[in-house]
């Protein structure tokens, strides 16, 4: 047993000296990749953390923004299921999300990560839905960060 325990506590502290890296760690690649573009002053507004418990396959955040402003969203998860986020208005309408053409999605060091983009044309509060589709069997205690940026583009002005 104490020979279990230190191999356990070993592989726990040389796990990041083996490239596993961890989700906190491939959302920190993505914050500062994305504050590295220089086409727009990038400004990382957070990142929501949420694990799948239960029948909870899903959770909801809100953010207020201003007009004329871009905002951008990656959501990273290590899963096998099918992973979405969706932007709806006060009026539960469809905004934008992963399932718009222009999104996109890709494996990061073992890890999914999807990203989406909009501009707002009047000021509003952004529901924003973000979890896993029904059907998957490995659904449970998935770990999500779902990391947002934005760009208003009045700032210049």
């Amino acid at each position: 047993m104490k020979f279990f325990t230190t191999f356990m506590v070993l592989c726990l502290l040389l796990s990041p000296a083996l490239g596993q890296e961890s989700i906190d760690d491939i959302a920190k690649q993505i914050r500062e990749s994305q504050l590295k573009d220089e086409t727009s002053d990038w400004v990382h507004f957070g990142t929501f953390d949420y694990t799948v418990k239960g029948v909870d396959n899903k959770t909801t955040s809100y953010l207020r923004v201003e007009e004329n402003t871009t905002v951008r969203m990656y959501l990273l998860a290590k899963t096998d299921c099918y992973m979405y986020f969706d932007v709806r208005n006060q009026k539960e309408s469809y905004v934008f999300g992963t399932n718009d053409p222009l999104s996109l999605e890709t494996d990061l060091k073992g890890f999914k990560a999807a990203t989406s983009m909009y501009t707002t044309e009047k000021e509003f509060m952004m529901n924003i839905n973000y979890g896993l589709r029904w059907g998957c069997e490995k659904m449970i205690n998935t770990e999500m960060r779902l990391i947002v940026f934005y760009v208003n583009k009045n700032a210049d002005d």
